[in-house]
């Protein structure tokens, strides 16, 4: 097969789920590999500290309002009508909004910098340089520059910048060898640096910042409910580490990146299925297949990422303190609750489903599930915390009790869903 050809092939839409899908996979691990070597050379209280600027990051990124979610729907919804004149306005007016806000933080943390570094606190002035930059690019490159690529080409290009920051993350762990704590600093600087130049250079629409008013309205009418959806769910990591700052303090929080290690290095099974099986639902949909249908076409994957789980959970829970105390001795006390994270991974295979939401567009639906799931673990923590005290088990096996809930309340969705299916009434709104 010539070059032509496989490039041709890796054009198409299974070229490009296939190409996402194994850079997603490789930068997953890419990035497992860097967390692992980041927790053995720093102590919990230093990548705990480090850590608790991440959630400052994870609650201002909710002032983006929707609008990337508007454009992600408008720009390939104006693109298939062949108005590509409006989307590229639409895309000017995120633009500058995204690009606005991004400038504006970046330049109120470097205010904020100033403060403490005159007040002596060179940490805190580290930090709040931390999130400026963080936050810069959660706003400018994930928010806007990403989202313009939207083709099968641009999809592709999308991959191997995710890859190439993989790679770089991975690399840049010789700066905190060197400097240690701070060259944390030097680390996010460079891998957001490189992420952004290779996204702007790569950016298949080239226009220029452009505000309207009226087309910003009507990204926050298409995009905010979307938005609103979606972030409830995103903010769970978030609240969970701040619960864990608050209650154990910095040294706590580090101590737990083993568990969240543990975490992403098994989600990548579930993440690659989701990714995979989620188009495929989506186009048995615009087929006309049967609820029944949609449901059946990721049962076979999570059927065997469950055995497959089970498997790792029981090897795991044995193996990992081992592993641990030769490898990461100062983060022994944190071992218990990365090996609950292992059942938490199992019960997370089952989230796999939810996608069927977005599907046939039952987001309110989601939303409850959601909420509940999210509201359950806080009662579970609760509950722990007041009966047994501080532990960082509690997290983890909330974290199992509120998937659960979700699932239950997804199952009663789906049943209601597939009787509607039996008796022709529409499951989409």
């Amino acid at each position: 097969m010539n070059s032509v050809k496989i490039k041709n092939r890796l054009n198409t839409t299974s070229g490009m789920i296939a190409v996402t899908s194994l850079s997603n996979l490789i930068g997953s691990i890419l990035n497992i590999v860097a967390g692992l070597i980041v927790a053995k050379l720093l102590l919990p209280e230093e990548l705990g500290l480090f850590n608790s600027f991440s959630i400052f990051t994870g609650y201002i990124i909710l002032l983006q309002i929707g609008i990337p979610s508007g454009l992600s729907r408008e720009l390939p919804f104006f693109f298939g009508k062949g108005e590509i004149e409006k989307a590229h306005k639409f895309a000017s007016t995120a633009q500058f909004f995204s690009l606005s806000i991004s400038i504006l933080i970046l330049v109120i943390s470097i205010v904020v910098a100033g403060y403490f570094y005159y007040l002596s606190s060179i940490d805190y002035a580290f930090g709040s340089i931390i999130i400026g930059i963080t936050s810069f690019r959660a706003f400018y490159v994930t928010k806007y520059l990403k989202i313009l690529y939207r083709s099968n080409t641009d999809f592709n290009k999308l991959a191997t910048i995710d890859f190439i920051f993989a790679v770089i993350s991975l690399l840049s762990v010789v700066f905190i060898w060197l400097y240690g704590f701070y060259g944390l600093g030097i680390r996010v600087f460079l891998t957001v640096l490189v992420e952004l130049i290779i996204s702007f250079y790569w950016r298949p629409i080239r226009i220029k910042p452009e505000w309207s008013l009226v087309r910003f309205k009507e990204l926050f009418k298409i995009g905010g409910s979307m938005f609103f959806v979606s972030s409830i769910y995103g903010l769970w990591p978030t609240i969970q580490r701040t619960v864990i700052l608050s209650l154990g303090g910095v040294k706590a929080l580090g101590l737990f990146a083993l568990a969240f290690i543990v975490q992403s290095m098994l989600g990548i099974v579930s993440s690659s299925i989701s990714n995979i099986s989620f188009p495929k639902m989506s186009y048995a949909y615009g087929k006309g297949a049967s609820f029944k249908e949609i449901l059946n076409i990721p049962l076979t994957f999570v059927l065997y990422a469950i055995v497959l789980h089970i498997i790792v959970a029981i090897i795991g829970w044995f193996l990992l303190p081992i592993v641990v105390e030769m490898f990461l001795p100062n983060y022994i006390e944190g071992t218990e609750a990365a090996q609950w994270m292992l059942i938490v991974s199992l019960v997370s295979v089952l989230v796999i489903f939810s996608n069927i939401y977005m599907v046939i567009n039952r987001n309110t639906d989601r939303l409850k599930s959601n909420v509940l799931g999210m509201l359950v673990w806080f009662i579970a923590v609760y509950v722990q915390y007041k009966w047994y005290g501080f532990d960082l088990i509690i997290f983890p096996i909330s974290l199992v009790i509120g998937y659960l809930s979700s699932f239950i309340i997804d199952g009663y969705f789906f049943n209601k869903y597939y009787i509607n299916s039996l008796n022709n009434i529409k499951v989409k709104k």
